[in-house]
């Protein structure tokens, strides 16, 4: 992955973050059962796919901030160099 590209994945993935708290700020204004549902369930669940830094019991074996650090092109290029 050329550097252009694994800054824009990052850029998502806080942008995800970021959209994901939003929204559970939202529901949280509201109250009641659908925002312990939402924390519950679909919250949880999407925080826990984007990185293991939440509050939730429990990892992801594979999370999309894995991904961003696998495809770090700087990983490649001292790859290269070690062969």
């Amino acid at each position: 992955m050329n550097k252009i590209d694994h800054e824009r994945l990052t850029d998502i993935h806080a942008e995800m973050i970021s959209l994901i708290k939003e929204a559970s700020s939202l529901v949280q204004s509201n109250g009641g059962i659908e925002w312990e549902r939402a924390k519950g369930y679909w919250i949880a669940q999407i925080m826990m796919a984007l990185s293991n830094d939440h509050p939730y019991l429990g990892q992801n074996m594979f999370t999309m901030q894995d991904t961003i650090q696998s495809l770090d092109p700087g990983d490649e290029e001292e790859y290269d160099e070690e062969e």
